[in-house]
């Protein structure tokens, strides 16, 4: 999730000449921002998930 992020954060910016995207339903509607705005949050959530989890079994 982490690459796919810095991925989508180079969409934003013009770094690629032409950036494909196979994402589909809603996502594909998206655009690079969301995507990205999209991204970060799923990536924050799962850290806090992966936190807590470890939090949880060092008690």
């Amino acid at each position: 999730m982490a690459a796919f992020t810095i991925y989508t954060g180079f969409g934003r910016i013009p770094f690629f000449p032409l950036v494909p995207c196979s994402c589909g339903g809603v996502v594909r509607k998206m655009s690079w921002r969301l995507h990205l705005v999209f991204n970060v949050f799923f990536l924050l959530l799962s850290s806090l998930g992966i936190y807590t989890e470890r939090k949880a079994k060092r008690q």
